[in-house]
C-alpha cells in the first residue's frame, strides 16, 4: 500500500476520502438551514408594545406589534390576535384556557426565563390560494396557569412557512398584576 496524501484516510477497502470534501457538505447544509430558518420569520415592522387582555380568570400582558388587533371573546373563553389585520392573509395567534389534551403528539418543548414554558407541535399543510400554511399547536403553561395555543401563518412559498415564527412573540407572554 502506498502512502496517503494529506487529507485522505484509508476506508479499509483501499477507498479514499478527502477528510476536507467531507466536513464542507455539511458546513453548507448547517449555513442553509440557519439561512433558511432566518428568513421564515416575519419580519415585525417597529417596535413591539405590551398589550393586556383577559383569557379565563387571568389577566395576561403580551408583546405584539403596534397595529396588530386583538379580538377578545365576551365570556373570556378565547382571545384571537391579527398580527397585519390589513393584510391578505394576517399571522394570527388563538389562545384559551387548557381544559383537555390535545389531539395530537407534542414533541417540542421551549422554557423561557420568565418561567414559562410550551410543548407544540409544528405541521405545514398546503393552504389554499394563498399559498402553504405553517401551524404550531400546543400547551403553554404561566405559573399555575395552562393555555391551549395555535398559530398559523400563509405564504406563498412553503419553503418559508414556518408555524415557530410566533414563538418570540409567545415568550413575552406574562400574567399581568
Amino acid at each position: 500500500m502506498g502512502a496517503q496524501a494529506a487529507g485522505e484516510s484509508d476506508s479499509g477497502g483501499g477507498a479514499r476520502r478527502s477528510r476536507r470534501t467531507l466536513g464542507q457538505p455539511a458546513f453548507v447544509l448547517c449555513a442553509l438551514i440557519l439561512t433558511a430558518c432566518a428568513a421564515e420569520q416575519p419580519q415585525f415592522e417597529g417596535p413591539l408594545e405590551p398589550r393586556d387582555f383577559t383569557l379565563g380568570a387571568a389577566r395576561l400582558k403580551m408583546e405584539l406589534p403596534e397595529d396588530a388587533a386583538i379580538s377578545e371573546s365576551p365570556d373570556n373563553a378565547f382571545v384571537w390576535i391579527e398580527i397585519a389585520p390589513d393584510t391578505r392573509s394576517s399571522p394570527n395567534i388563538w389562545l384559551e384556557p387548557f381544559d383537555q389534551d390535545l389531539p395530537f403528539d407534542l414533541s417540542q418543548t421551549q422554557q423561557w426565563r420568565g418561567g414559562g414554558e410550551i410543548i407544540y407541535r409544528m405541521a405545514l399543510s398546503e393552504g389554499g390560494s394563498g399559498g402553504a400554511e405553517a401551524n404550531l399547536d400546543g400547551r403553554l403553561t404561566l405559573g399555575a396557569q395552562q393555555f391551549t395555543v395555535s398559530c398559523r401563518i400563509q405564504v406563498e412559498d412553503a419553503a418559508e412557512a414556518d408555524g415557530g415564527w410566533c414563538l418570540p412573540l409567545l415568550a413575552t407572554l406574562r400574567l399581568a398584576p
